[in-house]
């Protein structure tokens, strides 16, 4: 299951180029010029084109016939064997549905049996459901006077934090609001609670992502204290680009929404 969306993409990838291979092969297909056949006559070689009801034609070495014949029996055979793989193609996209062989399994089970078997791996969206019912401790941090509301209902603190968790609702990606994490200093080694503004779940491979967002980047103080914070995420082994994604604005350049949605997208997906 790790491997489970980078496998259905590979797998779409060859089925578009053999998508292009089939049009173009068929584009350049003429009328059907037989089979050519090959035969060692004493120091040379002789060459004969397949009579379609039957028998051989003879062909003078020389003949232009020869090359257009194994042409067109290689090209009729690549066709045919591009037909054969983007049909096995389309039956594994549609047996795996862009999930696991055993969770199809399993989903394909009535709800009786559902309730009498242990799944292999507990299906996608039971896992999401139980992360998310996850109770955690709220940040005691104040809230601003200003009041932002995210679809989901949920307050948040600044605007960007509103057009961030929408577009991860969009894209149906699980998420936490200032959920703690437990890093350690890496100056005195002693274990200090943060409250990363998204902890987001990356559902294909069931791993967890922190989601920091700087909206005060001109403030010196607001500034410094967030580049402690990051590096204390990356001295614990979550790193920028990795497990630890960063947007950020300033008074003058607000959070892009373009940005956000292209860091889901390669991220968070």
């Amino acid at each position: 299951m790790h491997y489970l969306k980078e496998l259905i993409e590979m797998v779409e990838a060859r089925e578009t180029e053999l998508s292009q291979l089939i049009r173009t092969t068929q584009a350049s297909l003429g009328e059907d010029a037989g089979r050519l056949y090959i035969s060692p006559h004493r120091d040379e070689l002789q060459f004969y084109q397949a009579i379609p009801h039957g028998g051989k034609k003879y062909l003078p070495k020389d003949s232009p016939e020869i090359r257009r014949i194994a042409q067109s029996e290689y090209d009729r055979s690549i066709l045919k064997a591009a037909e054969h793989e983007s049909k096995l193609i389309r039956r594994l996209k549609l047996f795996y549905e862009h999930k696991s062989a055993h969770e199809y399994l399993y989903n394909r089970l009535n709800s009786v049996k559902r309730g009498l078997v242990r799944p292999v791996t507990e299906p996608d969206d039971e896992f999401v459901r139980k992360w998310l019912e996850q109770t955690f401790p709220q940040s005691d941090y104040p809230f601003g006077p200003e009041v932002f509301y995210t679809d989901r209902g949920e307050r948040v603190r600044s605007k960007s934090e509103v057009i961030i968790a929408n577009m991860l609702l969009k894209y149906e990606v699980p998420y936490r609001y200032e959920c703690p994490l437990n890093l350690e200093d890496p100056e005195d080694y002693s274990m200090t609670a943060v409250y990363p503004d998204f902890t987001i779940l990356r559902v294909r491979d069931r791993t967890e992502l922190y989601w920091e967002h700087l909206g005060l980047l001109d403030n010196p103080n607001y500034l410094a204290r967030n580049l402690w914070k990051i590096r204390t995420y990356q001295m614990n082994g979550y790193m920028l680009g990795q497990k630890l994604i960063i947007s950020s604005e300033t008074s003058d350049m607000p959070l892009d929404m373009r940005i956000v949605e292209k860091k889901i997208l390669a991220y968070c997906k």
